[in-house]
């Protein structure tokens, strides 16, 4: 299954749930460090861009994007699942929670200079 933009009008990388929203993500596994990149337009609509140090392997990556998902919207990480994408660079993230409050949040972190970096790698 290939993920697309969960935004209708592609231009916003998130769209609400029913207990949250749903958050569109590319990832790249095996980078320097865990961090937030920012949002990226590419032909298939826009995307929120994070990199993660773990390895592709036995959900290793994932584990790691949802950790930094919910670190970096100051989230319990029992908030933050994957929903599709396991085994690609393009990922559905579901957040629980009061969809307009995570928007804000969403917002507010992609406003800090340089991306967002993780403490863990």
């Amino acid at each position: 299954m290939i993920s697309r933009p969960v935004a209708s009008d592609g231009s916003q990388p998130w769209r609400a749930t029913k207990t949250g929203i749903r958050l569109a993500v590319r990832l790249t596994p095996r980078a320097a460090h865990d961090r937030v990149e920012g949002l990226v337009e590419r032909p298939d609509g826009v995307w929120l861009a994070a990199s993660v140090g773990a390895v592709p392997q036995k959900g290793q990556a994932n584990d790691a994007l949802t950790r930094l998902i919910a670190e970096w919207l100051g989230l319990p990480r029992r908030a933050v699942i994957l929903a599709t994408g396991g085994q690609s660079r393009a990922k559905q993230v579901d957040i629980t929670g009061e969809p307009d409050e995570l928007v804000a949040s969403i917002r507010a972190a992609l406003e800090v200079p340089g991306g967002i970096q993780s403490t863990r790698h």
